[in-house]
């Protein structure tokens, strides 16, 4: 547009000119900065959004293969470790008077048994990595209480304390007893003294619930301190799920635990929940 306007009106001198063509060029510098710029800030939103979408479908894919996966332990797998040990038992009965063949089937139905509860954690880690786990409002307290009363019922020596508030309501659902279940079983599996004790305490703050578990066991050995939720399949004790799905539970309700101490003398661990406000505490999921 310049060079037209230049022809028209031609310069008449050099310095008109020269400041002339650097006005040009001035302006048109400017404007093609202010043009790029647009066009950059355009760009980079046109390639977060092609990354979001992106992400989208992969969560969507990944969403859809944990469903059918579960879908196929919850159906399959599990109806077939059902039948195995349910046609155990029978045989069993059938065999009562043959010891050897009454030792292999007892066999059978306990692994058939562990085979189930790999089974159930499994499917609650899916749930849980799927994000599934719907969140209603629990009472910490009431869950503890139960699971307390059932180790104390299958673990006839095993001594518990207790200290906990009336109740302490946080955001989560029934799947939250099941990591307190897992902490307590850990605190008696591993437990060499000749009274395993454990002391279960729970502080209600304003803003969050804290949960603690102590033992008199032989403590965590070092090697494994540094995984302890990150056991791997092949884990000498069990089917190494525990702990696993022990802090893949409380991380899904945006809690966080932590192995607070251990040592010869013990092991603490220390989890911490978000609460709710006092004032706004109504109906409360009761333990089932």
């Amino acid at each position: 547009m310049n060079v037209v306007i230049m022809t028209a009106l031609r310069p008449t001198s050099t310095l008109e000119l020269v400041s002339w063509v650097r006005w040009a060029s001035t302006i048109g510098a400017g404007g093609g900065l202010i043009i790029g710029a647009f066009e950059a800030r355009g760009l980079e939103r046109a390639v977060k959004t092609e990354r979001a979408r992106v992400r989208a479908e992969e969560a969507e894919t990944r969403t859809s293969q944990l469903t059918y996966l579960n879908s196929i332990l919850r159906h399959e797998v599990l109806n077939t470790a059902t039948v195995i040990q349910g046609n155990a038992k029978l045989a069993a009965v059938d065999c009562d008077s043959d010891t050897i063949v009454s030792e292999r089937l007892d066999t059978i139905t306990t692994h058939a048994r562990e085979l189930e509860a790999v089974i159930d954690d499994i499917r609650i880690l899916l749930d849980a990595s799927g994000e599934d786990l719907d969140s209603a409002r629990v009472d910490v307290v009431g869950l503890l209480a139960s699971e307390v009363a059932t180790v104390r019922e299958a673990e006839g020596t095993v001594e518990i304390e207790t200290s906990m508030p009336d109740e302490a309501i946080v955001p989560a659902n029934q799947a939250l007893r099941r990591a307190f279940r897992n902490i307590l079983r850990n605190a008696v599996e591993h437990n060499t003294s000749e009274t395993p004790r454990i002391v279960v305490t729970v502080e209600r703050g304003d803003e969050t619930v804290v949960v603690r578990v102590a033992d008199n066991g032989p403590g965590v050995p070092a090697a494994k301190r540094e995984k302890l939720f990150e056991q791997e399949v092949g884990d000498d004790h069990g089917h190494g799920l525990g702990l696993l799905l022990t802090g893949t539970l409380i991380e899904s309700f945006d809690g966080t635990i932590e192995l607070a101490e251990t040592g010869p003398d013990g092991t603490v661990f220390r989890i911490e929940l978000p609460g709710e406000a006092r004032s706004t505490r109504e109906a409360v999921t009761s333990p089932s």
